[in-house]
């Protein structure tokens, strides 16, 4: 038998409705219809599945992207999972780091890497909130709170200068919004 002679699903297009046990309830079209509602309650219960097998709607994690996916276990083998705080909170406490990475230097300075788009101020860099803040932010939660971080300042400067070196600051950024979440 040809292609041309089979309907859509893949049954002959001259059935006679029986199956070939002459079960007569057995029809090729109740077939059809029972791998249809088979499909589409599959395919409605993925988004149930998919959100029960993912990590919290918050996208707290530990672990910077390694190709493509995230690691959600700590460097210490432990997977609880780990958040970093945002722009916005180094900018309201701004006096708890300034000491160590002033306000008006350069990202560069700070990074340790030209990151694409410009050299903004660290405040500026918060400021904005883009690429630039989300890696200032990520420096200093690896900075002050390295353990519920997952990783230590050199770490995330490392991380940083690997992924801009690889042309992929987009993941960077994406990575930052998932990790800085606080």
């Amino acid at each position: 038998m040809t292609d041309f002679e089979k309907d859509g699903t893949g049954e002959t297009a001259g059935d006679t409705g029986t199956s070939a046990s002459g079960n007569p309830g057995d029809s090729a079209a109740e077939r059809r219809s029972g791998r249809r509602r088979f499909l589409v309650g599959g395919l409605a219960a993925a988004p149930v599945i998919m959100t029960l097998s993912s990590r919290p709607a918050a996208g707290t994690s530990c672990a910077m992207l390694s190709g493509g996916s995230l690691n959600t276990s700590t460097p210490g083998g432990d997977d609880t999972s780990c958040y970093g705080y945002g722009c916005s909170h180094w900018m309201a406490y701004k006096d708890y780091w300034k000491g160590r990475y002033p306000t008006y230097k350069k990202t560069s300075w700070m990074v340790g890497c030209y990151v694409p788009g410009g050299d903004p101020t660290i405040w500026d860099a918060l400021s904005s909130g883009g690429l630039h803040g989300q890696c200032v932010a990520g420096i200093l939660n690896g900075w002050a709170i390295p353990t519920q971080y997952g990783y230590t300042e050199y770490e995330v400067k490392d991380k940083i200068s690997e992924y801009v070196n690889d042309g992929r600051t987009s993941d960077l950024y994406a990575m930052f919004l998932q990790m800085n979440t606080g």
